[in-house]
């Protein structure tokens, strides 16, 4: 019996918690849906609609130098950026249709199509709710907007081949540069060896420039060193009178003119 109590207790409190929580859903739900009353829909549309007015009457330079004075975070900037983008594709304004309001919790969206003489093209505007420190209180924002030139199936394969060539293009040229830069590292090890080549071929050549200056030098020193045995030697210098003497002697040779005299070593050298 205390358990059947028990059970029947605990199921009330399951259904009330149920219940609370349903509740709770339902109310954060109301609170985080924007909706607007026929005034504020007809103040937004008045306003949208003469922004529309004002960039479509643009030509594409006049709105590239307004573009210039805006800054870039503003909304205004982001519309007329849009437009330079479109202009080429639409044309002049003919019509504007009606506007279409999707509600996403704190964000409000606002879609129009608006016909020109080439394409229609959609406006989407983003508004979102921010507090205003003026006025101590949430509202609607302008936050983003886009512009959508909208093409027909034809246009539309036809840009989707010519992305998809483009890309493919794009890969191949990588590709070839990829090719072509492998195949040029046979000639960087080619130049590698040819500098390696070259300098070994400069330091030989400075090193056989060495050994013959000392070849010279050592050369001159030993001529010197004979120079100077000859000169010292005074037997070797009388043995070579006597062979001069006598060799003038068997040549009938009168000897009267011939003498010998001592050598000295000079002191100094002129080269």
């Amino acid at each position: 019996m205390l358990e059947a109590r028990m059970k029947k207790r605990l199921l009330i409190l399951a259904c009330m918690l149920i219940c609370l929580f349903s509740l709770a859903g339902c109310g954060k739900k109301e609170e985080e849906k924007i909706s607007l009353t026929s005034d504020e829909k007809a103040s937004y549309e008045k306003q949208l609609t003469n922004m529309i007015n004002d960039v479509s009457a643009l030509s594409k330079s006049d709105a590239e130098d307004v573009l210039k004075k805006l800054s870039a975070k503003s909304v205004k900037y982001k519309l007329v950026n849009g437009w330079i983008a479109s202009v080429d594709d639409l044309g002049k304004l003919k019509s504007i249709g009606e506007y279409k309001y999707e509600a996403d919790r704190k964000e409000l969206k606002i879609k129009v199509d608006v016909e020109y003489e080439k394409r229609t093209a959609t406006y989407i505007f983003f508004l979102k709710k921010e507090f205003v420190k003026d006025y101590d209180a949430e509202y609607l924002m302008p936050n983003d907007i886009n512009i959508v030139v909208k093409r027909s199936i034809k246009e539309n394969l036809i840009n989707a081949a010519y992305n998809t060539l483009m890309g493919m293009g794009t890969v191949f040229v990588v590709l070839i540069i990829i090719i072509v830069v492998i195949s040029l590292f046979k000639y960087v090890n080619m130049l590698d060896k040819w500098l390696a080549d070259r300098k070994a071929a400069k330091e030989e050549a400075k090193m056989m420039r060495t050994e013959a200056v000392n070849n010279v030098v050592e050369q001159i020193a030993q001529k010197e060193d004979q120079t100077e045995e000859l000169v010292d030697d005074s037997e070797l210098v009388a043995v070579i009178s006597a062979a001069i003497a006598a060799y003038e002697a068997d040549s009938e040779i009168a000897v009267e003119g011939f003498r010998v005299r001592s050598i000295r070593r000079a002191t100094k050298r002129n080269w």
